[in-house]
């Protein structure tokens, strides 16, 4: 075989193939690389916004303690003040059960719909007393007994988180209210949490979701982003800022709880 035959050129082994192969090889190699780089810096931002979500839960729960133990005078302690403080004890347990398990999207817990806002209630009652808010709740053609195959723990955090920057956007107002607004829709469970806080500028309103973003001298920015998570990965709705005004409040957030088919739905008609 000669080596300017057609056969020898075609081969394998001729050197100029074997460099075109190399070549391609170093590029796909650089292209997997690319992807494996950008897949592990994927894989490392979420693990820190796990983590952030974790501590800021952990924080908001102590957040809540505080101001139940800030309100009692010893030597006499309530069995209502005790039961508070015990709430939050579990959720901060609940808290490192989730992130030990890393399977938040797998629970699926069963709760009253009326239990959930009433612990969050709870969890507030403190601070609404100390600082004389306002803070109601209102059911709107349904039943709060209407029972929900939903992650109770994580609702529960996101609407604390929620509630949480409700109050520090209340503490320079002169009319501190808060209002929860639960009605029935057809794709689900309609909510609204309002309050007469300072509002939020336009050009904060299409930020406020993103993680880190906080206005806050000491905010971590992650609190919001950790509703948002909550409402599109765990319940697969969506949360919005209305930019109407119901009665004074200034601030609307709008979001859907889904009811499923294997909920209990004790809908008055």
């Amino acid at each position: 075989m000669k080596k300017g035959s057609k056969y020898f050129k075609q081969s394998k082994f001729n050197p100029v193939i074997f460099q075109k192969k190399l070549e391609e090889s170093q590029v796909k190699i650089d292209r997997m690389k690319i992807s494996f780089d950008h897949k592990y810096q994927a894989l490392e931002n979420f693990l820190t916004l796990i983590v952030n979500f974790a501590s800021h839960d952990i924080k908001n729960s102590l957040h809540s303690l505080d101001g139940m133990v800030s309100t009692i005078a010893p030597p006499v302690i309530g069995k209502q003040e005790v039961n508070d403080m015990k709430m939050c004890i579990d959720q901060m347990r609940d808290i490192l059960v989730t992130f030990g398990d890393f399977s938040i999207k797998n629970k699926d817990n069963s709760f009253e719909i009326g239990h959930l806002f009433q612990s969050l209630q709870i969890l507030h009652r403190p601070y609404v007393k100390k600082d004389k808010v306002e803070f109601s709740i209102d059911y709107i053609n349904f039943d709060k007994s209407l029972v929900l195959h939903q992650d109770f723990q994580l609702i529960l955090y996101m609407f604390n988180n929620m509630i949480i920057n409700s109050l520090t956007a209340l503490k320079d107002s002169l009319n501190k209210r808060i209002k929860i607004i639960l009605t029935k829709e057809n794709e689900g469970i309609e909510v609204l949490v309002c309050d007469t806080g300072i509002g939020i500028i336009p050009e904060n309103i299409s930020k406020v979701f993103e993680a880190y973003f906080t206005t806050k001298e000491s905010g971590t920015g992650v609190g919001l982003t950790h509703v948002r998570y909550v409402v599109e990965e765990i319940m697969n709705s969506q949360i919005v800022i209305l930019d109407t005004q119901i009665e004074d409040f200034i601030t609307i957030f709008k979001l859907i709880i889904p009811i499923n088919s294997n909920d209990t739905q004790n809908i008055d008609n």
